[in-house]
């Protein structure tokens, strides 16, 4: 059986724990905000949800290689028109269907 190896540790006899961070003015530290171009300590809240990101039911994933600019402005015009991943892919094969490019079998 091999041997521990000995770490030397220090004397912590004297140890003190730290001192707790001073309390700072909230309305002294709110006039340096507003006297540096900040408005809000937080970000105001976006009402609308972005439609890519919203939680939907769908498990089917179809996954595509395409160049960064192509997926780029899918997701630009999903944006745009509110929508999420699989309704706006379903658009644009509906609205290829219609425009007489493939016939429907």
């Amino acid at each position: 059986m091999t041997k521990r190896a000995e770490i030397p540790l220090p004397n912590f006899e004297n140890l003190q724990p730290f001192t707790k961070a001073q309390k700072v003015n909230e309305q002294v530290l709110g006039e340096i905000g507003q006297k540096n171009g900040f408005t809000t300590r937080h970000n105001v809240e976006n009402k609308t949800c972005v439609g890519r990101r919203r939680r939907s039911l769908k498990t089917a994933r179809l996954t595509l290689a395409v160049e960064p600019e192509v997926r780029d402005s899918f997701w630009v015009l999903a944006d745009k028109l509110n929508e999420d991943g699989g309704n706006f892919l379903s658009r644009l094969i509906e609205v290829y269907i219609n425009s007489n490019k493939i016939e429907n079998t």
